[in-house]
């Protein structure tokens, strides 16, 4: 037999064999129904905070969306929050999740409309402070205190900014009226004028936020100082 013939035969064999392939695939996909996705959430970020985050992102142009679920700790915790339509293209989504737990974890983000179609899966890492953290705070040391001209002088001594203090709060009697100052942590000293260390004393607490994207803050129980 023609050689040129054999090989002739063959290349046909195949372009039915893949022929053949091609329709099998194609009447699986057919008698299982086309996937229908919905419109998953964009632009999203997670914002850190006490046993909570903030999520916010975009679902953008689809009318089928009725309603988002999140899920945690490789999907063992979850929720689900429902979303209304506007007049606009796009809605804007901005949400409060409850995490008992502590620590860094991956969300998973998806929409859904009244068929329960889910849309496709997005991810994004967010952190959530509790006891853990609050126990490692500490409120901020006192150097010195000085009186002098009708105002006490704190000398304080510098912070580690590794756990994110803000700055200290302090509570005195401003000439006999109940007065409040903040000194951020990066000020070596308060200055609490219309008050007297050797005749009253005074009490403070250092403020903290965990990482520039907390929406929450952290305080350590007040200190008391007694007068010089």
């Amino acid at each position: 037999m023609n050689t040129k013939y054999i090989y002739c035969l063959c290349f046909i064999a195949l372009v039915l064999f893949a022929s053949c392939r091609k329709w099998d695939e194609f009447k699986k996909f057919v008698s299982e129904g086309e996937r229908i996705y919905t419109g998953k959430l964009d632009s999203v970020k997670i914002y850190s905070g006490k046993n909570r985050v903030r999520l916010t992102g975009m679902i953008k142009s689809d009318p089928k969306v009725k309603y988002m679920k999140v899920t945690w700790r490789d999907d063992m915790d979850s929720a689900i929050f429902n979303i209304r339509r506007t007049e606009s293209a796009s809605i804007y989504i901005d949400t409060i999740i409850n995490v008992s737990d502590e620590g860094i974890m991956n969300f998973k983000i998806r929409t859904y409309d009244e068929d329960n179609n889910p849309s496709v899966a997005v991810n994004a890492v967010g952190t959530s402070y509790g006891a853990i953290y609050r126990s490692k705070l500490t409120a901020r040391n006192i150097l010195s205190k000085s009186f002098a001209a009708n105002q006490t002088t704190i000398t304080w001594q510098t912070m580690d900014p590794f756990l994110g203090p803000e700055y200290t709060e302090i509570l005195y009697a401003q000439n006999g009226e109940a007065a409040v100052l903040q000194t951020p942590v990066s000020a070596p000293k308060s200055v609490l004028v219309g008050f007297d260390i050797r005749n009253e004393g005074f009490e403070y607490r250092t403020i903290y936020r965990p990482d520039s994207t907390s929406i929450d803050t952290f305080a350590t129980p007040f200190v008391y100082v007694p007068k010089n």
